[in-house]
This record gives structure tokens, C-alpha cells and sequence, in this order.
């Protein structure tokens, strides 16, 4: 994915959280990763996002797909 990521990274990002966490989180996109998904042809260096009302499960489920993924999100919750 190298050092920027545009709207397939991201899209793929929230994929691979949906498919292991299948239960429902509000999730919401901020900054550059908003803007790819509004259309900005700008790449972005990381996610950020606001989740709302997450458990430890999804916090560690969420950890695990970031890592995997070898992403930066910063999360304001």
C-alpha cells in the first residue's frame, strides 16, 4: 500500500473490519480518507475516524485488521 492510501486501500480497510466484526459499529470517516470517499483524487496517509459507542471486542478486532493491513488509523473516540 506504500506510504499514501486512495479509496480502493480504504474501501478494503472497512471490507476486511465489516467481514470480522459482522456486528453493526457507526464508524465515520474524517479527513483525507472522507474526501477520497467524496472524490478527491488526493491519497491520504492515514484513516481517521470516529467510532461511536465501540466495545473492546471491536477495539481488538479493529487493532487486528490495522495491523494486518499495515495501516495508520487514528481514532477519536
Amino acid at each position: 500500500m506504500g506510504n499514501s492510501l486512495a479509496i480502493e486501500e480504504i474501501r478494503n480497510f472497512l471490507n476486511r473490519l465489516g467481514q470480522q466484526y459482522p456486528q453493526q459499529v457507526k464508524l465515520y470517516l474524517l479527513g483525507g480518507s472522507a474526501l477520497c470517499f467524496l472524490g478527491s483524487p488526493r491519497r491520504t496517509v492515514d484513516i481517521d475516524c470516529v467510532i461511536e459507542l465501540s466495545t473492546k471486542e471491536f477495539k481488538d478486532t479493529l487493532d487486528i485488521v490495522v495491523n494486518e493491513l499495515h495501516l495508520e488509523v487514528l481514532r477519536f473516540n
